[in-house]
Parts: C-alpha cells; structure tokens; sequence
C-alpha cells in the first residue's frame, strides 16, 4: 500500500493494561489474549519493520525463561517456541520493574515512531497526575494509581511528542470509548476500527491546567476486529468437526456485564434460556445469588483455553452483545469449535456479519426454542446450516492475520492521506 514503505518502526499499547504473554495470567473470560495474538500476527507478516510495546508488559520475563537454541546432531540449531516475533520490542523489562512514567515518556519520545496503533481500554477523565485543576480551583487533580500506573505515562508521551505521529484506536469493547480529556488533539486518535459504526463528539483539556475543553469528532468503522481471537488458531476440518457434534447440548461463555457501564445480560439470559428452560451451561462471572438460585445453569468461571472439549461437542450458543448494536467476538469464538450462535436482537443491529432476517438471529425467546427445536427434529437443516456458517462467515483471512493486517494498514493510509476521515 502507499505510504506504508516509509514505516519501520511502530509503537503497540493496550490503553489501561499490561500486555500479557504468559498466557497463564490471562482472565477467564476476556481479552487478555488478544493483545499478544495481535501484536504477534501483525509482526510476523511485518518483518522488516520493528514493532514497540508501550504498555507495561512481561514480555522480558517470559523470554529470560525461552530455553535457548539447542545444536541438533543435524542441521540448524533447534529453537523453543518463542512467546514473541524477534521484531517485538519491549522496554518495561519485567511489569514488576516497569519504567517509571518520566521515564517511559522519555524513552517513547526518543523512539521517533512512524505509527501508532493501540487497543482502548480503562481510562479516566483525567489521568496524568498533577496536570488539571479542581473544579474548585484548590490544588490539582491527583489521578487513581491504576490510571497513573497505566494510562497516565503513554497520553503523557502523546502529549509531548515533538511531531504528528500517525494513530489508529482499536475499539473492541464499546465500554472503553475513550474518556480522558487529558489526552490532548496534537496526537490523539480520531478514528478507530470498530466492532460497529459511529461517530462520537469528544473533548480535551486545550490548555492545561484550565479545564477550558475543546471539541472534536471521532469516527468508528466497523471493521472486522473480532476476529483477532483466531489469529493463533489452527482451523479444524469441517467435516471432522461436523461429526464431532454428538449431542444437542448447549452452552454461554459470558460474563454478566453487571456494573461495567455495558448491558446486564441477566435480563436476556433469564428470558431466553431461564425461563424459556432452555437447559445451557453458563460459564463466566456472574451475581452469586444467581449462581446459588440457578446452579443448574451457572458452572462458574473457567478459561476457554481449558474446555476445548466441550466446546468441540457443543451444537449452540445465545450472544448478547455488552453495547446495543455490536458485534463481540463471541461469534467468531464459537463458530471456530462448530457452534452455531443464535443472536440476541441487539446484537449487530447494523447487520454488518449477518443479514437481516438470517435464521440465526431471534426476535423472542420463543423463536430460539422453537429454531433449536426445529434444527434438532430436522438434522438435515442442521447440517446445512451448520456449513453456511462456516464456509461464509469463517474466513481463512482471519487465521492468518491477512484481514486484521490489511485494516490496520488501510486505517494508516486513511489518516495519512486525510481521506474520508477527521484528522
């Protein structure tokens, strides 16, 4: 693509998060993954070009404990699998002896990135310690230690980078459009791919430590970006995992959402699979009191990485997404192990995976009782079903990182060449 032959070195960050790459710390359900496969992907189609976390991460720890190259008796030295591409910086060393924030600003300023792309997350109104008033005017705005520790030093480093640098959000959970009016318009991201499509006017503080706030627009593409959680997956063979569907059975892996600024799921799940006795395994985090008044439907919380089994024997899923309108990654998950997942209606509403009208999207509880009824009376139905989604909805693209890279770089020439969006 234009432009992109003049890009050699790329700074990477999860706003609010370490990056985690011993996947042993990751969450029972959540992103932790994606970050790593991401970065990972995206580097090794990128060889030539270096590639810089800017979050706090464990990348050196993991690496110091990678055994080292072992002389075959024939050929080339044999490698241990590698949590990382050789072309993945890091300058954190260990999460424990993180940078502090000077030096973390100081060290990305001198980087001189050409680009910049990152996944939001946590992020306060006011982040950096000591950089805006009180609304009462007595003494500064001090900022939580998670926002100092983990947001605070790379908007900080936004801030203070000498020129315009190229910056591309990744928004893939709608609860973290980006709050912080610290973060200032010289380098801050006015488009983002997205998991739908809107634009969303925001503020800055543009003239620090007044809290004088300007405005502008951002614009969010839907884009394809739930996909990332296939990018270190083998595809299983379609017939293979046909026949591994033995029975009718049923299962959610999602968490409440309770109190997260998204959509509580309880309301969906109580009417569609409650009380329409739908019998499903829920795994995630969820009230206590509902585990201890539906146990026959809450397990708890278990990693996905842990119950490939199940899942391979699974037949259906419901996804309900955290916003109104998004599509997560549930979808994708699921369809990966031969799951076929029926969508509540506020679930991608803009149709932008599946159309309008597709069976798989239910308008009541009663049509997704009578739609797993009818697929289970009807195997053939079944079966023709379960290849569509695959064939059409799973694409190959998405496992070999071809789909994500090809946006990420699409993103880059759009701001670059100031082309349909505001910069």
């Amino acid at each position: 693509m234009e432009n992109v032959e003049n890009v050699k070195k790329v700074g990477f960050f999860k706003l609010g998060k370490a990056i985690k790459f011993n996947e042993n710390s990751w969450g029972a359900i959540g992103g932790d993954c994606e970050p790593k496969q991401l970065i990972n992907s995206i580097a090794k189609r990128n060889p030539n070009i270096e590639y810089w976390l800017l979050s706090p991460n464990d990348l050196g720890r993991v690496r110091a404990k990678e055994k080292p190259a072992v002389q075959s008796l024939f050929g080339d030295p044999v490698k241990s699998k590698s949590a990382a591409e050789s072309n993945i910086h890091e300058f954190h060393s260990k999460m424990e002896n993180r940078k502090s924030a000077d030096e973390t600003v100081k060290f990305i300023k001198e980087l001189d990135l050409d680009f910049i792309f990152f996944y939001t997350g946590p992020s306060s109104t006011v982040n950096i310690p000591n950089y805006i008033n009180k609304k009462d005017g007595n003494g500064q705005v001090k900022s939580l230690d998670f926002f100092k520790y983990y947001a605070a030093p790379i908007i900080q480093a936004m801030n203070e980078l000498e020129k315009k640098v190229p910056i591309v959000g990744l928004l893939v959970d709608n609860r973290y459009v980006l709050a912080c009016k610290d973060w200032g318009i010289n380098n801050r991201p006015t488009y983002y791919l997205a998991q739908n499509n809107f634009t969303k006017e925001e503020q800055y503080f543009y003239q620090p430590p007044l809290r004088d706030v300007k405005t502008f627009m951002s614009t969010y593409e839907y884009s394809g970006i739930e996909t990332v959680f296939l990018l270190d997956k083998k595809r299983y063979d379609t017939d293979e995992l046909f026949e591994m569907k033995k029975t009718d059975s049923f299962m959610m892996l999602q968490n409440q959402g309770k109190g997260t600024g998204g959509m509580d799921r309880w309301d969906p799940v109580r009417d569609y699979i409650v009380k329409n006795d739908i019998k499903t395994d829920i795994y995630g985090k969820w009230d206590d009191n509902l585990k201890e008044e539906y146990p026959q439907w809450f397990k708890g919380e278990k990693r996905i990485e842990s119950m490939t089994d199940e899942l391979l024997s699974t037949k259906y899923t419901f996804c309900v997404p955290i916003k109104e309108g998004m599509v997560t990654s549930k979808y994708a998950e699921m369809l990966h192990y031969g799951i076929i997942p029926f969508l509540h209606p506020s679930y991608d509403t803009e149709f932008n995976v599946f159309p309008d009208g597709h069976f798989i999207r239910c308008k009541t509880p009663e049509d997704l009782k009578k739609k797993v009824e009818f697929l289970n009376a009807n195997p053939e139905h079944y079966k023709k079903l379960f290849y569509n989604l695959q064939e059409k909805y799973l694409k190959d693209s998405y496992y070999t990182g071809e789909h994500v890279d090809n946006k990420i770089w699409e993103a880059y020439n759009k701001i670059t060449t100031k082309t349909k969006v505001n910069v």
